[in-house]
This record gives structure tokens, C-alpha cells and sequence, in this order.
């Protein structure tokens, strides 16, 4: 089981009992199902990236945590690269990761995460550097498209105040019929406020308009005769085909259902293994009880990507329909017995 724990390098910037609040919560429970492999790779990102933080190495923990979070979405996770994040000097970023971990916390009635990420959101908000956009009405024409850092900002969003990290941001206007421009701007580390005008844009170049080439129609050459054997060269699919993809699809759904109650268990354990009231031995046996269908699920998966090849590889090498006068001859063996097979069509 996943413990997310708020790493210790916050405790410099909150008091020591919202530290040990922090560091008591547990990952939320899964929401969109996640697929046991998924769940297995986000907890060992999860771990790697808290061994990252106590390095103090946050570049290489956020990357982790973030991967670990769209793996296996979790609060605690989200709690924690929110932190990372704050230790990066990534102020704004940080401050809408607390915010959407405080909405999950809500969401799932967890009144500690929701205490934690209010105080770490009422922190943050006097350190935010904000940046503002600002379109004239002459300016603002018909399809004019805005960007920051490659992000589309909406026209109700004009001339609005919004939290940016500190740093280089690259503000883009375009619009159909006008040439594009562009402008870098530096935003400081904390609390700075910047805002950009964007400029009336200029006419693009009308590009000469050639006229089409009318060429005369082509009457279709005439179609050859069919071939008198017109089945001759065909290639049938053969029997095992469908067995095999009939067989494949069986284990796949064997495969999803076995998954389905896999999860369904693990989650059951993770929140008895959460609550502290719960019995040891209740949580063992939960534990256990998710096994044989992770077990069945991973079995089935394994079989079914095998006859899924299997169905692949008999419908690549289907023979064609022999064409008529032909006869095949084919050597035979069997017990005690020996001889040769004839096939065709007369």
C-alpha cells in the first residue's frame, strides 16, 4: 500500500502541527480504475520520488510525482508534488495543485487534507506573481487567438490578473488575414505584476490567386475480362480464425471482469489499511482476497495477448483457393499407419 506523506522540506514554511497533519495523510481512493500495472508503476514512482525530496533533488521528484499522479491519481500525491513544486520556486503551479487537491479533499469528506491545503493556498496567494493581458476593442477582431506558453487564453479572460510562475513567458496574438506576433516577457519570483498590450496586428500579404487548370475528361480504359476461374487466388479465412479470435475475446472479458473485482478489493483494503480502528487481521484478509483475481486477471491478460498473435498470425498465413483443375498432394503419418492426401478442385 501507497502512504503519501507531505514531504519534510515544508516544514520550514508552516508550523510544526500542520506538519504533522500533513504527513499523517493517506492517497485517496481510486477513481478512474487505473489498471494493476498502472497502480504497481505509480507506487514505485511514488517512492522513488520521496527518496528524490529528502535529496533535496526536485527537478527529477516533480517529473516522478508527476507521472505517478496521472498513473494512479491520488490527493496525498498531488499534495506532494505541490509541495515539490513549491520548493522549485514555482509558486502559481504549486497554488492550483493545492487548489485541486483541496476540491478531491472535499469531494471525498477528508476535513484533515482539507484544513492542510486551505492553509498552504492562504500562504501562497500573497507570493503569487500575476500577469494580465490587455486587448483594446480596436485591436480585438474577429478570430483573434491568444496564447501564453502555447495555452489559449479565452477572450472572457482578458484583461484578467492571473497567477503565473516565475520566469521567460512567451506571449503569442494571431488573427485570419493579419501577420502574427510575438513577445517574451520576465516575470520576477515573487509577487511581481506585469501586463502586456497587445498591438493593433498588421495586414498579412494577399497571396496571388493562379488560375485552375481545366484539363479535358478521360473517357476509363475498358475493364479486362474476368479470368475464367474467378475464385482461383482467393484467400479464405479459415476455420481457426475464428476459433482462435473466439477464444481470445472470451479471455479478454475474463481478463477485464477478474481486473474489475481486483480493484474493487484493493480498494477496500486501502481504506480499512487507513483507518486505524480497523482489525490488523480483517486487513490481511482484505489483502488476501484481492490476490486470486489480480492473479486471474494477469493469467487471462497474458492468454488472451497470446491468441490475440495466434489470430493475427493464422489469418496472415491463410492459403489461397486452389484454382480449378489443380490437385495438391500432401504426404500423411499416422498410428501404424502412412500414406498421401489428394486435394483440388476439378
Amino acid at each position: 500500500m501507497r502512504f503519501d506523506a507531505v514531504v519534510s522540506g515544508i516544514s520550514s514554511r508552516c508550523s510544526a502541527a500542520a506538519l504533522a497533519l500533513a504527513l499523517s495523510l493517506l492517497s485517496a481512493p481510486v477513481g478512474a480504475q487505473p489498471s494493476s500495472t498502472d497502480i504497481a508503476m505509480a507506487e514505485a514512482l511514488y517512492r522513488e520520488a520521496r527518496e528524490l525530496m529528502d535529496q533535496q533533488k526536485y527537478q527529477e521528484a516533480c517529473r516522478k510525482f508527476e507521472e505517478s499522479n496521472r498513473l494512479d491519481p491520488a490527493t496525498g500525491t498531488l499534495l506532494n508534488l505541490a509541495s515539490c513544486h513549491e520548493q522549485l520556486g514555482l509558486v502559481a503551479t504549486a497554488w492550483r495543485e493545492y487548489g485541486e487537491a483541496l476540491l478531491a479533499a472535499r469531494r471525498d469528506q477528508r476535513e484533515d487534507r482539507v484544513q492542510y491545503a486551505e492553509e498552504r493556498i492562504r500562504a501562497l496567494e500573497p507570493r503569487l506573481s500575476r500577469l494580465t493581458i490587455l486587448v483594446p476593442p480596436e485591436v480585438a477582431v474577429d478570430g483573434l487567438e491568444i496564447r501564453v506558453d502555447g495555452a489559449l487564453i479565452g477572450s472572457a479572460a482578458w484583461g484578467v490578473s492571473a497567477p503565473v510562475d516565475p520566469g521567460k513567458h512567451l506571449i503569442q496574438a494571431e488573427a485570419p488575414g493579419k501577420k502574427p506576433w510575438s513577445m517574451e516577457i520576465s516575470i520576477g519570483t515573487e509577487a511581481d505584476s506585469k501586463k502586456v498590450e497587445i498591438p493593433a496586428l498588421a495586414d498579412a500579404a494577399v497571396p496571388a490567386i493562379t488560375p485552375p487548370v481545366i484539363s479535358e475528361p478521360v473517357a476509363p480504359a475498358p475493364r479486362a475480362p474476368p479470368a475464367p476461374d474467378a475464385l482461383a487466388g482467393e484467400r479464405p479465412i479459415p476455420t481457426g480464425v475464428y476459433v482462435s479470435g473466439g477464444a481470445t475475446l472470451g479471455l479478454a472479458a475474463v481478463a477485464g471482469v477478474s481486473g474489475a473485482l481486483y480493484l474493487s478489493r484493493r480498494a477496500e483494503y486501502r481504506r480499512a489499511n487507513g483507518d486505524p480502528a480497523s482489525n490488523p487481521a480483517a486487513r490481511e484478509e482484505l489483502r488476501d482476497d484481492a490476490q486470486l483475481p489480480g492473479l486471474i486477471s494477469t493469467i487471462s491478460s497474458g492468454a488472451a495477448l497470446a491468441g490475440a498473435i495466434l489470430t493475427g498470425y493464422l489469418y496472415a498465413t491463410r492459403p489461397a483457393r486452389a484454382a480449378a483443375g489443380s490437385v495438391r498432394v500432401a504426404p500423411w503419418v499416422g498410428a501404424g499407419a502412412a500414406g498421401f492426401s489428394f486435394s483440388g478442385r476439378l
